[in-house]
């Protein structure tokens, strides 16, 4: 993602495949803005998944 979607200032970035719940995630750092960092990949089905289990485990 570059401008003018973030422009110069982003926080953080979010890309979203909302036909795959994949997205990729990258956050500013003490020296770049965060659409000129690294992309994290998270599988959203995933993480609900992973997040289903441990709350079920716990019961």
């Amino acid at each position: 993602m570059d401008k003018p979607v973030c422009m110069n200032s982003n926080i953080q970035s979010v890309l979203f495949a909302p036909d795959t719940l994949d997205f990729w995630v990258a956050n500013a750092d003490s020296e770049n803005v965060a659409s000129h960092t690294r992309y994290t990949h998270y599988n959203l089905r995933e993480l609900l998944d992973k997040d289903s289990l441990t709350t079920a485990s716990a019961d």
